[in-house]
């Protein structure tokens, strides 16, 4: 996972949520699904279901 995040299930449910909609928003404004995965410490799959 990445540094920046960490291991995102010790993060409360709401900050979890928080997390995704920032990864989903990177996704709308052009970041590919390989970079989002890197820097918000997901898997593809993960990024494909958010």
């Amino acid at each position: 996972m990445s540094d920046l995040v960490g291991d995102a299930r010790r993060l409360s449910p709401s900050a979890q949520e928080a997390l995704r909609l920032r990864a989903v928003a990177a996704l709308v404004a052009g970041r590919d699904r390989e970079d989002v995965a890197a820097v918000f410490g997901g898997s593809l799959k993960a990024v494909d279901n958010w």
